[in-house]
């Protein structure tokens, strides 16, 4: 659980993201991958990409040890460097992902651009098309690289004094900068 006091020991934090958080990537892979909706449902196909997007920018915020809210930069970096461990392409195509994928749908409800958001497609999994330009994204193997960079993340927090990306002083720098925006604002 997202205990609200303290900071965390590198044991309370992989336990946080491997035993909590891990739960919201598997059940929305369970929500949107696994199970098949009423016809008149239907497949979600851009809520569960806004939903792993915004947790790369919670986790990029751990992960660089910058809380502070509204940071593109963060969300990419752990897109580039965490994620791209499991497939290269992140590397080259999270900012693209992040701008089509997560900006144009929580700010105009729809992907920025042309897309191609496929339930369950390793193989088109970020692959590009030309003319007109578009990145395809597997719902599966996104959810699949998300849990998987999550479980990477947790096993290798290190204790850098620095702060350094990646290490348990910069995931307790950003839990304390996220922390001062549950506070009641002043009147």
């Amino acid at each position: 659980m997202w205990q609200l006091s303290n900071d965390y020991t590198i044991e309370l934090a992989r336990r946080f993201l491997l035993d909590d958080f891990l739960k919201v990537v598997r059940r929305t892979r369970f929500l949107y991958v696994d199970t098949v909706p009423p016809i008149t449902i239907g497949h979600g196909y851009y809520e569960p990409v806004i939903l792993s997007l915004c947790w790369c920018d919670f986790l990029g915020a751990l992960y660089c040890g910058d809380g502070e809210i509204g940071h593109t930069a963060r969300s990419k970096r752990f897109i580039e460097e965490v994620m791209g461990r499991f497939n290269p392409r992140y590397s080259s195509i999270a900012n693209h992902l992040v701008k089509t994928y997560r900006h144009g749908p929580v700010h105009a409800y729809a992907p920025e651009g042309n897309f191609n958001i496929l339930i369950s497609n390793d193989a088109e999994h970020l692959n590009e098309v030309q003319n007109p330009y578009c990145l395809k994204l597997s719902v599966k193997t996104l959810l699949d690289d998300l849990e998987n960079s999550v479980i990477w993340y947790a096993n290798n927090l290190n204790h850098a004094d620095d702060a350094r990306a990646g290490s348990i002083e910069a995931l307790n720098n950003a839990r304390r900068d996220l922390l001062n925006y549950t506070t009641e604002p002043d009147t």
